[in-house]
């Protein structure tokens, strides 16, 4: 029975050799995977979220509520030539 322990026992550390040597491989890329997302999240950090629009969206709807006029586009007069 000892010896049927020992071989188990040496199945799992060569098993967690294996692991270990399959990490230390997968390492450099994952390294570099999170360097490129801090990347990307550094550059879509700047733009606005979705839900900031939502919140410009109904803070211009409050202006207009209270302005006395409408808030709209309207083309520029055309020039005399």
């Amino acid at each position: 029975m000892h010896s049927e322990t020992d071989a188990r026992l040496g199945r799992i550390e060569q098993e967690i050799a294996d692991i270990k040597g399959t990490l230390a491989q997968m390492m450099p890329m994952l390294v570099r995977l999170v360097e490129g997302q801090a990347r990307v999240e550094e550059r879509v950090g700047h733009q606005p979220h979705p839900a900031e629009f939502y919140e410009l969206r109904g803070r211009v709807e409050e202006i207009s509520r209270r302005l006395p006029t409408t808030l709209a586009y309207q083309q520029p007069p055309q020039r005399q030539s």
